[in-house]
C-alpha cells in the first residue's frame, strides 16, 4: 500500500507527493548543514503531438521509457531515488549535496540518454526531446518552491528558445548531442 501511495503508477518513479516530501527534507538538511542541493525539472517536448499522433497509449509508453530511461541513467551515477514524476509530463530530479555544475554531467546524460534513445511504440519510432531548468538551492530561499520556481522559469527558457535545450540557472546551455 505504500508503495501505492508513493509511486506513480504508470511510470513507477516516486510521485508529486513523495516530492514534495523529499525535496522539503532534503531542502531542510541542506540548509541546516550549509550543503549544495541542485534541482533539474523536466518536460517532454510536443508530449500533446505525440498522443495526438501516435494516441494515448503511444504518450503511456513515452512516459514509462522516459522514466526508465533516466532511472537508468541516474543508477550509472549512484543516484536511483531522486527521480519524481510531478506532472503529466514533467519530471523533477533532486542532487543533494551537488552544485550545478557538479550535476551537470548527469544532466547532461540525462537530456542526451533520451534524445538519442529509439522509442518505439507498434513498431514506430517516436523521437522524443526533453526540455530542461536546472538551479541550486540559494541562502535566501525560504522553501524548496523557491528553488523549484527558478527551476520551473529554466525551464520555461528553453522551451522558448525552442525546445530540446538545457537551461541552468537561467543560461542556456551548449549540450553535446
Amino acid at each position: 500500500m505504500t508503495h501505492l501511495a508513493d509511486y506513480d503508477a504508470l511510470t513507477h518513479a516516486k510521485n508529486y507527493s513523495m516530492y514534495t516530501r523529499d525535496a522539503t527534507e532534503l531542502f531542510s538538511d541542506a540548509q541546516k548543514h550549509s550543503d549544495p542541493l541542485t534541482l533539474m525539472t523536466l518536460d517532454v517536448d510536443h508530449f500533446k503531438h505525440i498522443n495526438d499522433t501516435y494516441g494515448h497509449l503511444a504518450g503511456n509508453a513515452v512516459l514509462i521509457n522516459i522514466a526508465n530511461t533516466l532511472q537508468t541513467t541516474l543508477q550509472h551515477h549512484g543516484k536511483e531515488d531522486q527521480i519524481y514524476r510531478t506532472g503529466g509530463e514533467e519530471f523533477n530530479i533532486v542532487f543533494p549535496k551537488m552544485t550545478p555544475e557538479q550535476a551537470n554531467p548527469i544532466v547532461n546524460e540525462c537530456w542526451n540518454a533520451i534524445r538519442s534513445a529509439d522509442f518505439k511504440y507498434k513498431g514506430q519510432i517516436i523521437n522524443v526531446t526533453i526540455s530542461v531548468g536546472v538551479t541550486a538551492m540559494r541562502s535566501d530561499d525560504s522553501l524548496i518552491d523557491d528553488t523549484y520556481r527558478r527551476a520551473d522559469e529554466s525551464l520555461y527558457m528553453s522551451k522558448q528558445h525552442g525546445r530540446d535545450k538545457v537551461t541552468v540557472e537561467g543560461h542556456l546551455q551548449n549540450m553535446a548531442g
